[in-house]
């Protein structure tokens, strides 16, 4: 009985040490990430609004099929700012907000889709241990986060630009554009 009680304070021990380590290795990896500046789109995850223009902001994958789309830019659109009254400096202001946000998340998207595709690679080959390939996966998924974090401030951002009705007319684009193509509406958020 003593030693079946010492092997499970040893075990909670060792856990303990490797959750330590795998933690400070992660630390590690994010600072590294961090110090070659961060955040954009997230590769893998599905926009929230149907994407055409053009764009520096790094662009996320639709899924398997490796086809990207790009954010659609919807304070460019001369039928919008028409309809919101959306004024050249606001469109101005919204399009720095959004290019901010795309030059410097550039290398944190840059680094999820290498580490999604290590982490394909490791998912089709079935051959690594569980350990190694969960710590991939805490790796994608930390920084992924990341990405979906900015997103979410840049898109506050923007809002924020805008007067109360503006946003309320915008979201109603959203509405009218997302239910004329359902085909074309990858999620209920908006961009």
């Amino acid at each position: 009985m003593v030693g079946s009680v010492s092997l499970a304070v040893t075990g909670r021990k060792l856990r303990s040490y490797v959750s330590v380590l795998v933690a400070a290795d992660l630390v590690c990896a994010l600072s590294f990430v961090s110090i070659r500046s961060v955040s954009a789109a997230v590769p893998g995850q599905q926009p929230s609004a149907p994407q055409a223009s053009r764009s520096s902001e790094p662009q996320p994958s639709t899924g398997r099929g490796g086809s990207q789309m790009v954010p659609w830019e919807w304070w460019s659109d001369a039928s919008v700012q028409k309809e919101l009254g959306l004024s050249a400096d606001k469109a101005k202001q919204i399009d720095d907000i959004f290019q901010k946000r795309s030059k410097d998340m550039k290398p944190l998207a840059d680094e999820v889709s290498r580490l999604r595709g290590d982490l394909d690679k490791m998912t089709q080959a079935a051959v690594t241990d569980e350990s190694v390939y969960w710590f991939q996966v805490l790796r994608v998924e930390s920084l992924a986060a990341r990405l979906r974090e900015s997103r979410q401030m840049m898109l506050y951002r923007m809002y924020r630009v805008l007067q109360p009705e503006q946003n309320k007319k915008l979201q109603d684009i959203f509405d009218r554009r997302y239910s004329r193509n359902s085909s074309n509406t990858p999620g209920r958020g908006r961009e």
